[in-house]
């Protein structure tokens, strides 16, 4: 028999009282974040739940979005030991055995909420419910096989309150004082983190990592995480012990996968809610790229139509590869594809965050990020985005040059000053950042090395080892706005002024250029170009 639980308006008063009760136990009056469940749906088959987290605080506040350990879930999801409450569980502060060792470390991923931001969130998972942990390591009671009912659902969220990448700098910093005055042991937090460079270029290839973070689990070495917490009672939610996917599910996922199968699609119709520019260059660091012309055209709700046949086919081949997907989505922005053959329709579906559809049948299935990149199936966007990524690689390397004084420390095995910023020559400026100075051998990962020693492309420029050059005027103490570094051909360790910037490496035609306080802007004419401090 089919059970359907649908909360909505009608039983919003009650959802509030218990939201607000169960979270003024876990947090500060002055920083608590505020979590409203506005929708509940549980029938035999799936669980979904939309919220929104609101921060009406003076604070900033770093939520936890994400603690993958595997790419099928995104969260745990925790029964207590009486079957009576089943937690979604999101963060990272957790108890686990110090001997513990993962075969892949987990991670949390962070997201910034400034005083008056709100998120919205869309939680999917297939019913009857089981068991799955990340961190909890005990082994769970025994769950009958047959399916039972749990009355309440909690709904746990870790975040900090303040500047959490200045706090986890502060920690890393004060590792590093410690471990060069004592020369020893090392630390804990720097076998986590790798010390404040490597910190720092694990944060490389962030869109906006003014914005999100994502860090390993530090065995709670990282103090200060706070608990959002809500219960709502009166439900029932199948549970049960899984038989795991069939014989025929099995065959099919090593074969192809879960995802639609578009290979008669003829054309793509496309529209995002609440428009392209929301979705996929939210943060204004990458708007500020952008042209009148094109944040029009990107707000307006036009439906984008993707016809190429050899796009659509490439489309095709990894859409039907996806894989099911237990999880939690941001609700703030949609794309909606509409896939045709010919005249008539051959399915339809939602994305979310980039990488995970909702189907007809109300599906949720995902892949790994980075597989498949729905900007490149719309040429327009795609010059875009070639655009943000070159802004990105700039951004990486204005943070390498605010580090270069920790790299000349460590060369010396001395403490670096403190807020001292230093450039090095222009002459070899990029071999200089590439550097990694003297560290112990397990103070740096494999994957650092790898990430520091690969130079930084424009996407849209073909090949070449750096397009990048740096203005030998430009020193720490000079104006804000003056030219650091900017797009020119491709070279290596390229220096001088106006005359190296190239308009050629985007279309349409300009580059970007890096200024001293770390702005980023696109010049598209020799006009704007001249107009720049150059000394």
């Amino acid at each position: 028999m089919y059970r359907t639980i649908i909360i909505a308006a009608v039983l919003s008063v009650f959802i509030w009282s218990e939201t607000q009760a169960e979270s003024a136990n876990s947090a500060d009056k002055d920083d608590t974040l505020k979590i409203t469940v506005t929708s509940l749906d549980i029938s035999e088959e799936a669980l979904n739940l939309v919220y929104e987290i609101r921060n009406d605080s003076q604070q900033e506040v770093w939520i936890c979005d994400d603690t993958r350990f595997d790419s099928s879930y995104d969260f745990e999801v925790i029964l207590s030991e009486d079957n009576q409450i089943l937690t979604i569980r999101r963060r990272l502060d957790v108890p686990v055995p110090s001997n513990l060792v993962w075969f892949r470390r987990p991670r949390g991923k962070y997201i910034r909420l400034l005083p008056g931001e709100k998120q919205d969130e869309y939680l999917s998972v297939n019913t009857p419910l089981d068991a799955k942990y990340v961190f909890d390591l005990r082994r769970p009671k025994p769950i009958p096989r047959s399916c039972f009912y749990v009355p309440s659902l909690a709904i746990e969220i870790g975040y900090y309150v303040g500047n959490l990448p200045e706090m986890i700098l502060n920690m890393i910093e004060e590792a590093e004082r410690t471990y060069i005055n004592n020369v020893g042991t090392i630390p804990p937090i720097l076998k986590t983190f790798g010390g404040a460079l490597s910190f720092n270029y694990s944060r490389e290839q962030l869109r906006n990592r003014d914005k999100e973070i994502v860090i390993p689990y530090t065995h709670q070495q990282l103090k200060g995480e706070k608990v959002l917490r809500t219960v709502i009672n009166k439900l029932s939610i199948p549970c049960q012990k899984r038989q795991g996917p069939s014989n025929e599910d099995r065959q099919r996922y090593r074969r192809y996968g879960f995802g639609p199968d578009l290979k008669t699609c003829t054309r793509l119709e496309i529209r995002y809610k609440p428009s392209a520019k929301e979705y996929f260059f939210p943060f204004p660091i990458n708007q500020n790229l952008l042209s009148h012309e094109e944040i029009e055209y990107l707000k307006s709700e036009r439906t984008f139509i993707v016809e190429d046949q050899n796009i659509l086919e490439s489309f095709a081949n990894k859409i039907i590869r996806l894989v099911p997907f237990h999880g939690i989505v941001r609700e703030n922005t949609i794309a909606h594809f509409d896939c045709y053959h010919d005249n008539g329709k051959v399915t339809s579906f939602n994305m979310y965050d980039n990488m995970v559809i909702e189907t007809e049948e109300k599906k949720m299935l995902s892949y790994y990020p980075g597989f498949i990149n729905v900007r490149m199936l719309i040429p327009e966007l795609q010059k875009i985005e070639y655009r943000v990524q070159c802004a990105v690689n700039l951004r990486d390397l204005y943070y390498r040059l605010q580090f270069y004084n920790v790299i000349l420390a460590r060369r010396q095995k001395k403490l670096p000053v403190k807020d001292s910023i230093i450039y090095p020559v222009s002459t070899d400026w990029f071999d200089a950042i590439t550097s990694l100075g003297t560290l112990p051998k397990s103070d740096i990962k494999v994957f650092i090395i790898d990430k520091v020693k690969r130079p930084p492309v424009c996407p849209s420029a073909g090949e070449g080892k750096n397009h990048y050059a740096m203005n030998p005027n430009c020193k720490p103490d000079s104006p804000p706005d003056m030219v650091l570094l900017f797009e020119t051909k491709a070279g290596w360790n390229q220096h001088g002024g106006p005359e190296l910037f190239t308009f050629d490496n985007h279309e349409p035609k300009g580059g970007c250029v890096l200024l001293n306080d770390g702005t980023v802007k696109f010049i598209r004419t020799k006009e704007e170009l001249q107009q720049l401090r150059w000394k």
